[in-house]
């Protein structure tokens, strides 16, 4: 199967990104309006504990972004070994959210939570289970599918919180939320039994499992997954150290609203970045013009500029007012630094897609370890200075610093470096790698 160029996948990834998110929010905003601040809250709460846990998620399968040509006739032994390795993470991280649930239950004196977060935790695995084949139809092709399959199940959320949820709270969400998660599971395993067959793993086949799993990890997976869950962290690691220093859920409440806002300046990019990653491969291994590479990062500019002041202007026109019921001037004040801080990391986003395709390892020992580790201190620096605000502040410390070691890295890797001035890329990823890992392990 041939695989749609860039303007394709970033035009139906673009699509599905917008319905997606206009269906999550929609659901949100109808949360906002029905629910009680505090509950609000303990779902922000639960979306915390969960980027926490998400270091536990790797996922091998992303290599197939990189590699599907290579891995297309063995995919269904592939696929196997992939679900079996979703089993046994998925219970791991279940244990784990049960632990934080139990402590962020004692913290707040409410047993509750233990319940939501364990919810939240349950639905988030069932929905993990369907990227797979999600993941595989993007890449062969199948965008319009996608968007369907996303948008009937998410309406469905929707028509059932605004139905159900006055009567039965936030329990009708996380159980929403985990039929959604059930039915797409179902669909595109389906889909991938059919298009490859999937060959279950027997117990006398498990070291050639750990190989096929080992060998995904190690020479990608891990790096991407790295790289992702740091970001993942950043945006979200706020609301978590929040929560444990025990700010009132009403408070809460508000920051989540205003990080839902957000969240369209997270996924944008996360949509676009697929599409580069999956355009800019063969151009690596081809040796293609790296002008084309810097039409597309320009392209991308502009989108997520675009997609900033639509977000912006449409906060101020009253839908911040009307979804935080009075505490206007609070959500200004943090409605600011969250979109801004996200701005400025999108906008490096070609970075980590062009690292990701010669020198992955690299980038994420050299960017993403120290900015993590730069950005916790300031984000709990500033909470301890100034509460919420300081949260909020913290967003555009975290990011700025994210950005600019990526600027700083691209400046001192001679293959991007290279690449955004026009140089014909090397003609395979591999060429790509010796000089520019020396050059970054001398920086």
């Amino acid at each position: 199967m041939t695989r749609p160029g860039f303007r394709t996948m970033a035009g139906l990834g673009m699509i599905d990104a917008f319905v997606v998110r206009l269906l999550s929010f929609l659901t949100f905003a109808a949360l906002a309006r029905i629910l009680p601040r505090s509950e609000i809250g303990a779902l922000g709460v639960a979306q915390g504990a969960m980027a926490v846990l998400a270091f536990i998620d790797l996922c091998p399968e992303a290599i197939l972004f990189r590699d599907y040509v290579s891995m297309k006739g063995q995919m269904a032994r592939y696929l196997g070994a992939y679900l079996l390795f979703w089993a046994l993470k998925s219970a791991l991280m279940l244990l784990a959210a049960a632990m934080i649930g139990a402590a962020m239950a004692a913290r707040y004196a409410a047993p509750a939570l233990l319940l939501i977060i364990l919810g939240y935790a349950a639905a988030a695995r069932a929905a993990s289970l369907g990227t797979l084949g999600r993941e595989v139809s993007y890449i062969e092709g199948r965008q319009a599918i996608i968007v369907l399959v996303n948008a009937a199940t998410g309406a469905a959320v929707l028509g059932a919180v605004i139905c159900l949820s006055p009567r039965y709270g936030l329990a009708v969400y996380l159980l929403m939320l985990l039929v959604q998660g059930g039915v797409q599971a179902l669909f595109w395993l389906a889909l991938l039994a059919r298009a490859h067959g999937i060959r279950w793993p027997r117990l006398s086949q498990a070291h050639q499992v750990a190989a096929d799993i080992r060998h995904s990890v190690m020479s990608y997976a891990l790096w991407t997954h790295l790289s992702g869950v740091s970001t993942g962290l950043l945006y979200r690691s706020d609301v978590f150290v929040l929560s444990a220093l025990g700010t009132p859920l009403s408070l809460l409440g508000t920051y989540s609203i205003c990080l839902s806002v957000a969240n369209w300046m997270v996924v944008v990019p996360q949509m676009l970045e697929k599409a580069l990653l999956v355009t800019w491969a063969p151009l690596v291994k081809d040796g293609h013009d790296g002008l084309q590479i810097r039409r597309l990062w320009l392209r991308w500019a502009a989108i997520c500029c675009g997609f900033t002041v639509a977000v912006w202007l449409a906060w101020r026109l009253g839908m911040g007012a009307w979804l935080v019921k009075g505490d206007t001037a609070r959500a200004n004040a943090y409605i600011v630094p969250l979109i801004g801080g996200i701005t400025i990391r999108a906008l490096v986003g070609p970075v980590s897609v062009l690292a990701a395709l010669c020198c992955i390892k690299r980038y994420v020992a050299v960017v993403y370890a120290p900015a993590l580790a730069a950005g916790l201190a300031v984000l709990v620096a500033l909470v301890l200075a100034f509460g919420v605000l300081g949260a909020a502040w913290a967003n555009v410390a975290m990011y700025g610093i994210v950005a600019a070691w990526s600027l700083a890295f691209a400046y001192r890797d001679s293959s991007i470096r290279g690449w955004l001035r026009g140089a014909r890329l090397p003609t395979s990823i591999e060429a790509a790698s010796p000089r520019a890992s020396e050059e970054g392990l001398r920086s």
